[in-house]
């Protein structure tokens, strides 16, 4: 496999290109995990084997060890290269770890598309102890990075100055997509997975008439559902055969989905099937905490919808959100009980751990602040 000749990989004060890369991989001595990462994974994907070992992050299941073909990894880094508009030469950032597929794939894309990339140190704001001039034309950020960034005057202006920033991994909250709005660069919101070769559909999240806007499919890829309204990707490039998801959509077209949730999330109170991530969206704006929507055994609907805040002190909480959570939600969806514990759990990826904090609050006989 022959690599473009322009790619560039700037680590620290290091260069990394056509014609040292095995050098300096041989070379390396450092101490540092996410520098022997990054090596690691250059090593194994420049030799001669056709395939790679990849580990799932598990943020929806299981972490798994699979194995992908390299040829579909610089079909994806191509597809992703054209629907961005990336160039020989454009300069990338990549602050993610090397761990996942995330970040092994913005290297592929500099290794395919000829990019000079910089990699830094994973952090919650990578841009606080680096000083590096360079004016970016794309990066990827998860959400907690890009809202940290933005919430310091010191490192705000950095991100503003990058023309394309995509993002993903976890939920974006209302706080972070209210500063999104604010900026003038284009920021996208991504959808995909591991055994996706990380994206395959992406969506706008800073037009100034800003709505709900829905996925949209990068080149290549088509969308179906399954039986449960789940999304099925299809791709002969990238996939040996069609990927069933657990995630449920109303799908537009082949081309074009809105995501509702996960159907693991999916709450069945009363025979009606609701989506706690869609409830927490319309609740966004009115709650200033970190809250979520889950629920309770009960013998009449067998399970009862319930709000969950992250807040030791529910009278610091006014009553115009209680007011709110009626006015907004639609009646089969509003919490009968409201719940205040001290911290949300999350997983290992910032996801809300739902049957963890449920357990918590059934193991603790936590009793509800309010009950409707």
């Amino acid at each position: 496999m022959i690599w473009h000749p322009e790619f560039k990989i700037y680590l620290n004060d290091s260069i990394i290109n056509n014609s040292n890369v095995q050098d300096i991989i041989n070379d390396n001595k450092s101490n540092e995990l996410w520098i022997n990462e990054l090596f690691s994974f250059l090593g194994n994907f420049l030799n001669i084997s056709k395939t790679i070992e990849i580990q799932s992050s598990g943020s929806t299941g299981e972490s798994k060890k699979i194995i992908v073909d390299k040829y579909k990894m610089v079909y994806s880094a191509k597809v992703s290269g054209t629907y961005f508009g990336l160039k020989p030469g454009d300069f990338a950032l990549l602050p993610l770890p090397l761990t996942y597929i995330a970040g092994k794939m913005m290297v592929v894309r500099a290794l395919t598309l000829g990019l000079s990339l910089r990699i830094l140190k994973p952090s919650s704001n990578p841009f606080l102890e680096n000083n590096f001039i360079e004016k970016y034309d794309f990066a990827a950020f998860v959400p907690l990075q890009l809202s940290t960034i933005l919430n310091n005057e010191h490192t705000k202006h950095k991100a503003e100055q990058i023309n394309q920033i995509i993002i993903g991994g976890t939920g974006i909250d209302s706080g972070l997509l209210a500063d999104i709005q604010k900026m003038n660069n284009q920021v996208y919101e991504t959808f995909g997975m591991t055994e996706t070769l990380t994206h395959v559909a992406v969506r706008k999240l800073n037009l100034r008439e800003h709505s709900n806007l829905p996925f949209i499919a990068l080149p290549g890829i088509k969308f179906s559902v399954d039986k449960r309204s789940c999304l099925v990707i299809k791709s002969k490039e990238l996939l040996d055969s069609d990927l069933i998801t657990n995630d449920v959509v109303d799908i537009i077209n082949e081309d074009t989905f809105y995501w509702k949730g996960r159907i693991d999330n999916m709450i069945n109170s009363g025979g009606v099937k609701i989506f706690p991530e869609i409830a927490e969206k319309q609740l966004a704006s009115y709650i200033n905490c970190n809250f979520c929507i889950s629920s309770l055994p009960n013998k009449t609907l067998g399970r009862k919808i319930i709000l969950v805040i992250e807040q030791p002190n529910q009278n610091s909480i006014p009553d115009l959100v209680w007011n709110k959570v009626f006015e907004v939600l639609p009646r089969y969806s509003r919490p009968k009980e409201i719940y205040f514990i001290q911290e949300l759990f999350r997983n290992k990826h910032g996801k809300i751990a739902r049957k963890q904090i449920v357990d918590h609050i059934i193991s603790n006989k936590i009793k509800p602040g309010k009950t409707f």
